[in-house]
């Protein structure tokens, strides 16, 4: 499990522009090692779907009080234009 991807992908991008690797796919070789692979379940997509689609319900719901001032998000998803969300949400 990578705790700190991010700041991983930025360390890769900056070997490569310092050209430690001639390519981005040469870092990936040197430093990624999978450990474990995962394998969906069977059925489990659909019940996620089932989730997600009720956590975008909440979230639309509770980005209209974000918008009305009543509350201040401590975050908001990528994409989220005032009271409008990214149809992709």
């Amino acid at each position: 499990m990578m705790k700190e991807a991010t700041a991983f992908g930025c360390a890769m991008r900056v070997a490569l522009g310092a050209r430690f690797f001639n390519s981005f796919a040469e870092s990936v070789e040197c430093w990624v090692r999978v450990e474990k692979e995962f394998q969906l379940q069977e059925g489990a997509h659909s019940e996620y779907s089932k989730h997600y689609e009720r956590w975008r319900k909440v979230y639309a719901e509770f980005m209209k009080i974000v918008d009305q001032g009543l509350l201040t998000p401590m975050w908001r998803a990528y994409g989220h234009l005032g009271s409008c969300v990214w149809p992709l949400l």
